[in-house]
């Protein structure tokens, strides 16, 4: 019942998204090697003027040094659970953690 599709973003080096995510209020990277309950939320308040940016990983999962690169840019890391998920199971588990975590359409 939507009235816009979601927007996703051409693949880009881990480099260009690094650089590219201050524009965004929220920046959330999910890496299968984490716990589920990986600490809290990024924000509580469901507030649909949040800009949010959510990176899954490539095959293989991100770099102990990308981690570290992400969290210092104010990246919050969490896990999509104890599975390894293909990339496109990965990419619609994000976006219902997005929209569950904040309320809110994704677009």
């Amino acid at each position: 019942g939507r009235s816009r599709v979601p927007r996703v973003d051409p693949v880009a080096s881990f480099d260009e998204l690094i650089e590219a995510s201050a524009a965004y209020d929220v920046r959330i990277l999910f890496h299968s090697g984490l716990a589920p309950s990986a600490g809290p939320p990024p924000k509580t308040a469901k507030d649909r003027s949040h800009k949010v940016l959510a990176l899954i990983g490539p095959e293989g999962g991100f770099s102990d040094h990308e981690l570290a690169r992400a969290e210092h840019r104010g990246f919050v890391c969490r896990s999509l659970g104890p599975h390894t998920l293909r990339v496109d199971t990965a990419a619609i588990a994000a976006a219902v953690a997005v929209q569950y975590e904040f309320g809110c359409a994704l677009w």
